[in-house]
């Protein structure tokens, strides 16, 4: 197993990510476009902490929006999905399986993401990645942004040791074969069920509010 000096207890968010986001908020026209959840901007927000060696708030409530952190993490959020949003449609529109148009989810995730993942985590770096569900972009909301601190490799199966900000101050893995099997596609999360792939984001280190 190869890990980094990251770890959930030490270096994630003490609160449940239970964000609401008021995306279009007008109460005189009674229009109110809300999403759910900054998974993303936690991911990104918890790597900023640890690549600047800042201790994690111990804070166990969640940040009100016009607060430091709060503005923070949702800043973070959107700073995460623009700067991956091409991989993001790439995955969206190909098959999970091989086709003449290309290698399919299942073999990329394997094949050229867990190997990038590998690197990273061998040179001590964890790593946003990026666990996808989702066919269009009506679908986008079921996509989801995680650590990555960790994995293990083994000839059938491999796992990788991730921080979900839905689940604070524990371990959780992703699990799946190491070489593709097209009756064993999906990415199995300890927690929240299963996935078609996953990709490791584009990110850079902010300095967070200190």
């Amino acid at each position: 197993m190869s890990m980094t000096s990251f770890h959930p207890v030490q270096h994630g968010f003490k609160f449940v990510n239970s964000f609401v986001n008021h995306v279009v908020k007008i109460p005189e026209l009674g229009i109110d476009i809300t999403t759910y959840g900054r998974c993303g901007g936690m991911a990104f927000a918890a790597l900023d902490f640890w690549y600047n060696t800042l201790p994690i708030p111990g804070d166990t409530a969640l940040p009100a929006d016009g607060t430091p952190l709060g503005d923070f993490i949702y800043d973070r959020l959107i700073h995460s999905i623009l700067i991956n949003a091409f991989k993001y449609f790439d995955f969206m529109r190909i098959n999970d399986h091989p086709t003449w148009f290309g290698m399919g989810v299942g073999r990329a995730t394997r094949e050229i993401e867990f190997p990038r993942l590998k690197n990273l985590i061998d040179q001590g770096q964890p790593c946003a990645l990026a666990l996808t569900r989702a066919r269009s972009i009506f679908e986008f909301h079921n996509d989801h942004q995680v650590v990555a601190y960790g994995y293990e490799e083994g000839a059938e199966y491999s796992s990788i040791l991730i921080y979900d900000n839905i689940r604070p101050n524990e371990e959780h893995r992703l699990t799946f074969t190491t070489a593709y099997n097209p009756g064993d596609r999906p990415i199995h999360h300890s927690y929240s069920g299963d996935f078609r792939g996953f990709f490791v984001e584009g990110y850079i280190p902010h300095m967070p509010p200190v």
